[in-house]
């Protein structure tokens, strides 16, 4: 085993070699040369700032003797990168020019690279001790998941005076966070599905689970947009976290809807409320309502928001209640790449901004480019190399780990950029919403149940 692991690290440094020599032969033959026809001296230092600020190399240039400057070695500067950028020059003065924005745009760089660090070390030791609060003595007390741990933490520092408005130098880290870290927890999540699981469920389960996401969907988006006056965003957001997995349902959708941060901040915060309340609603219901042990498992992994919620009230009603559940339930998050494809091809027929590709991009009277959120091909392509059971048991518990650890720092970055102000204004009808949206798993997932089990057994 160690000699493969030794292996495997040289052929990963000799890979990263290759690359960084091939990377830096380009730069010194000038093989990423910019066009300059329209860099003239009447607009020079703009456009040169402009471009160096734009690239990630660090833009020197050095006399070559043709009036014309290129890169050089920019170890000769104390800087570590160079530009490929070629420019013609009036008169030699713009040297000085051009090394004040160089090392300008070093710094920058710099301080950009401060910001990711601090940012994302935040974030870090947020999620860390929301990870680690319901362990201690007086908070494991409280019925409060991690997950809200998360975003209060990073609420609490957000709208306090020592976070400026504008994120200050955390911001770059911030963001990072909130979208990178969040689509690689997402892709991760998918070590937690099996196809295997899905075929042992039968029929009845399957489609269980179909009618709970499609008729919750559909329920939130009429409710909250006809009837309580939300908007769009919000609704799918919270049709998303009660009908396929909670908290990290709405994080995934939020680019697929181009939803903004206080609006995700609501639906966490909603979805989380019903989802501790049936924690503890349906072991009550337990025995009380027409089902067995079986019909229980599936009612329980359809409609439960969290998967820690199915595993909580599961493990209250027994080893096989909660085997079903749980697969149930697993099944549900198998369902999420989809969906969210699904999801952001609506949004795109509507002429609704999504993620990256808003409609602001498009030529005005086209059509909104449809968003494809491409994380969620990759949790379903995780899913399946998951069911192959190519990736050791070791490392595939690791990188589940992996995934909690990705969501909360995402969600408390979220909770920092969430202004309490705008939260507030929403009022009551997002928590009204997903009330009644309660109330349709409740008694729609129990119908659905007998009657799914009564035609497929």
């Amino acid at each position: 085993m160690n000699v493969v692991r030794i292996a495997g690290m040289r052929v990963r440094i000799a890979l990263w070699a290759l690359i960084m020599t091939v990377l830096h032969g380009c730069l010194l033959c000038g093989a990423f040369n910019l066009p300059h026809p329209q860099l003239q001296a009447a607009n020079f230092e703009s456009q040169l700032e402009q471009q160096s600020c734009s690239s990630r190399w660090a833009c020197l240039l050095h006399h070559n003797g043709h009036r014309t400057f290129r890169p050089t070695h920019a170890f000769r500067k104390g800087m570590l990168f160079a530009s490929s950028t070629s420019l013609s020059w009036a008169n030699g003065d713009e040297q000085d020019r051009v090394h004040h924005i160089a090392q300008k745009t070093v710094k920058q760089h710099i301080l950009s690279a401060r910001g990711y660090v601090l940012g994302v070390g935040l974030t870090f030791l947020m999620a860390a001790a929301a990870l680690n609060l319901p362990r201690a003595p007086f908070f494991g007390a409280l019925p409060i998941a991690p997950a809200i741990y998360a975003i209060l933490l990073g609420m609490a520092y957000g709208n306090s005076p020592l976070h400026p408005d504008d994120g200050g130098a955390l911001q770059p880290g911030l963001s990072f966070s909130k979208k990178r870290l969040l689509r690689a927890g997402i892709c991760l999540y998918g070590f937690r599905i099996a196809f295997q699981q899905v075929l042992a469920l039968g029929p009845a389960g399957l489609l269980v689970d179909l009618f709970v996401m499609a008729s919750t969907s559909v329920l939130a988006w009429v409710l909250g947009t006809r009837l309580l006056g939300l908007s769009e965003e919000t609704a799918l957001l919270l049709g998303a976290g009660c009908s396929v997995c909670g908290v990290t349902a709405v994080l995934a959708a939020e680019p697929a809807v181009g939803a903004e941060q206080h609006q995700t901040a609501m639906a966490v915060a909603t979805v989380v409320l019903f989802g501790t309340l049936s924690m503890f609603l349906y072991p009550f219901l337990y025995g009380r309502l027409p089902l067995d042990a079986r019909q229980m498992g599936i009612y329980t992994g359809a409609t439960v928001h969290e998967l820690a919620g199915v595993v909580a009230a599961g493990g209250a009603m027994g080893a096989e209640v909660c085997a079903t559940a749980v697969v149930t339930k697993l099944t549900r998050v198998m369902l999420l790449g989809p969906y969210l494809i699904a999801l952001a091809r609506f949004r795109g027929r509507r002429g609704a901004p999504q993620g990256a590709a808003a409609t602001a991009t498009a030529p005005q009277g086209a059509a909104a480019p449809v968003y494809v959120p491409w994380f969620a091909l990759g949790f379903v392509a995780v899913s399946a190399v998951n069911s192959l059971g190519v990736v050791p048991r070791v490392v595939a518990e690791q990188l589940r780990t992996a995934s909690v650890w990705l969501l909360h720092m995402a969600l408390a970055a979220l909770g920092v950029e969430t202004n309490l102000g705008k939260v507030r204004g929403a009022g009551l009808r997002p928590i009204l919403l997903d009330l009644l949206l309660f109330v349709h798993l409740t008694v729609g997932g129990l119908c659905a149940t007998k009657l799914a089990t009564g035609l497929f057994g």
